[in-house]
């Protein structure tokens, strides 16, 4: 084919593959040497790749080479220029039991993509509870813009908040080095009361946040402004009251982040 294709595969590394010769030894130790002449070149890339770099083979179940056995002739049946929805099928169907929760699959022509995979999205939009499904919408706008009021944030700050004592949310966001706000962390915090009699002062203390930017926001504290009140009060409260009886971490909707946050919630 005239256009050269590359793929991009997120795992814990993220990699571009081209071409491949024969299963499986095909060096990928400098990707973009290679070019892709047929859709069964990319594929064997691709299966290359994921065979040789992918980290959790020893407990993901997907039998890598079934797949090769069965998608390696119909790539090579493939015409020139196939349809994108064959290939977002065959793509679809070959990553869909992929364990890893933070891999994803794009296909890529003249820097622009083609075709974007996530397992995880698929396995979340296909549950049967509404409330996941619902979740995940709330936090994620297809388009990659903002999702205005539809966001777990703003479900804490109208419904969450009124259920708590002590409440108290924030919305942190910073410059970069080209002068573009960059939106590190919304969180709240508050006290679930554990019994609602006058002389009961027991309660569970509660923290939401929608990345793991925690330590991001407490060492940048002249710039976060609410967000670091927030944090503050929730770390003084974890540290120092002796009436909080336990904690709760929501993290749904999270999209993930610095590791450095798990030494900041564990502690030494």
């Amino acid at each position: 084919m005239k256009r050269i294709f590359f793929l991009i595969i997120t795992i814990t590394i993220i990699f571009a593959i081209g071409i491949t010769s024969c299963r499986p030894e095909i060096s990928l130790t400098k990707p973009e040497d290679y070019k892709i002449e047929s859709w069964g070149d990319l594929f064997a890339s691709f299966w290359s790749g994921m065979d040789h770099y992918y980290l959790y083979w020893d407990v993901d179940k997907t039998d890598w080479d079934n797949i090769w056995d069965q998608y390696k002739p119909k790539f090579d049946a493939l015409p020139n220029e196939a349809a994108v929805s064959t290939l977002k099928e065959y793509f679809t169907d070959i990553t869909k039991d992929i364990s890893d929760g933070h891999f994803s699959f794009a296909l890529l022509r003249d820097n622009n993509p083609v075709i974007t995979i996530d397992p995880q999205v698929q396995k979340v939009l296909a549950r049967s509870e509404q409330y996941a499904v619902q979740l995940y919408k709330y936090n994620n706008d297809w388009s990659g813009k903002s999702s205005g009021n539809n966001t777990n944030y703003n479900f804490f700050n109208s419904t969450i908040k009124k259920y708590m004592s002590n409440s108290k949310s924030g919305n942190f966001s910073h410059k970069d080095a080209n002068g573009n706000t960059v939106k590190v962390i919304k969180c709240g915090t508050g006290h679930i009361s554990i019994d609602s009699t006058a002389e009961a002062n027991d309660y569970i203390l509660y923290l939401y946040f929608d990345s793991f930017s925690l330590t991001t926001v407490l060492m940048k504290k002249v710039l976060a402004g609410d967000s670091f009140e927030v944090l503050k009060q929730f770390f003084n409260d974890l540290c120092n009251d002796q009436n909080m009886k336990g904690v709760i971490l929501d993290v749904r909707g999270n999209s993930g982040g610095a590791v450095d946050d798990v030494y900041l919630l564990l502690g030494p």
